[in-house]
């Protein structure tokens, strides 16, 4: 999920930055798109910050590589799209739209895993932690990603309510 979101950010920045018409780049460099990705990489963030880090040490190459991914690219997404990406466009359907994305990747992980007796994350490891404990995972996280896209609707309306009244007066 790390990887992937990561790569919907470079995705997003590239698409954004050469103003690309492409198909391809005009999904990305759509505000609601933009916002989707800002929501998950945050979330990327943060669950690496209060859940994952504490879980392995990092040297050299993999330690830089941990830092952009998991503390530079979220906080330079979530400037980039609070000071540049347009507001004014979510509305609440998208705040359950977004939550498509990480669903379908925990699907995967649990009918992938015990395939490949591997999986991404110990929050989701059905043979460590049994069925029960993964859904249980599963359904806060999921709550967190519902209360996460809920506040970016209501940052979305806040911003774009200031920039509607700066441009009036």
């Amino acid at each position: 999920f790390t990887i992937l979101t990561n790569i919907l950010a470079a995705l997003s920045f590239t698409f954004t930055a050469i103003n690309s018409e492409s198909k391809a780049g005009r999904f990305f460099r759509n505000p609601v798109v933009q916002s989707g990705i800002a929501m998950n990489i945050i979330i990327v963030g943060v669950v690496y910050i209060t859940v994952l880090q504490k879980l392995w040490k990092p040297q050299g190459f993999s330690w830089v590589a941990d830092i952009i991914l998991h503390y530079a690219v979220p906080f330079i997404y979530a400037v980039y799209w609070l000071a540049f990406v347009p507001k004014g466009h979510i509305q609440w359907k998208h705040c359950f739209i977004w939550l498509i994305y990480p669903a379908a990747y925990f699907a995967y992980s649990i009918i992938r895993g015990p395939i490949v007796n591997w999986y991404p994350y110990p929050f989701v490891d059905v043979g460590a932690i049994g069925y029960a404990e993964v859904l249980k995972n599963a359904a806060i996280l999921l709550g967190a990603f519902l209360v996460a896209s809920f506040l970016f609707f209501i940052i979305d309306r806040l911003f774009a309510n200031k920039t509607n009244s700066a441009a009036v007066n």
